[in-house]
């Protein structure tokens, strides 16, 4: 059994690498739908809709004209991507897709760091590939 550090992730987004990626997280949520009826004493609850969110912490590079154009249209106030971009999240041979929409982002700068911009996501309906 092979033990996968930091340096094994990748993360793709709009079909580009983002190479300098510090952390990427990935979260499914699944919301329960009260189903409980008058005179019972418990609640009963069932499956309802699930969602996807995540963020990536990426070490900031103007060269990656994608994510200036994100970042960009986010701090301008402007309209943002209005179609969804792809995202790839790798971790040694597994990986997971999605379309997603970037819903926020801050950048962070620290007298002798690296300048970093934190991404959150939210997948645009399920996930495209799911390999793990």
């Amino acid at each position: 059994m092979a033990i996968l550090t930091g340096k094994d992730g990748e993360f793709k987004f709009g079909g580009n690498n983002v190479a300098r990626v510090r952390s990427f997280t990935l979260e499914s949520n699944l919301n329960l739908i009260e189903v409980t009826n008058l005179g019972q004493r418990e609640t009963n609850t069932e499956p309802g809709l699930r969602s996807y969110t995540g963020t990536a912490t990426i070490m900031y590079d103007d060269d990656n004209a994608r994510l200036t154009s994100i970042l960009t249209k986010l701090f301008a106030g402007s309209n943002t991507e209005s179609v969804p971009a792809n995202a790839n999240f790798k971790f040694g041979s597994d990986n997971v897709t999605g379309d997603v929409f970037v819903t926020s982002a801050s950048i962070g700068v620290s007298a002798g760091e690296i300048i970093t911009a934190d991404v959150s996501f939210t997948f645009k309906g399920p996930l495209t590939n799911i390999n793990l």
